[in-house]
């Protein structure tokens, strides 16, 4: 019974973390964006 508890203990940890890494890839691409626009305006008042 113990074991038991921890076993699910532990799954249910495991899931929160792959619910965190989850989160993270999903934000990654929007944020790889957002840099490409940052760099472009950088670019743009460098060059005005």
């Amino acid at each position: 019974m113990v074991s038991s508890k921890l076993t699910n203990y532990r799954i249910e940890q495991l899931e929160k973390k792959v619910d965190r890494h989850n989160y993270f890839a999903e934000r990654m691409p929007v944020v790889e964006e957002q840099i490409k626009v940052i760099n472009h305006r950088i670019d743009d008042l460098d060059k005005g």
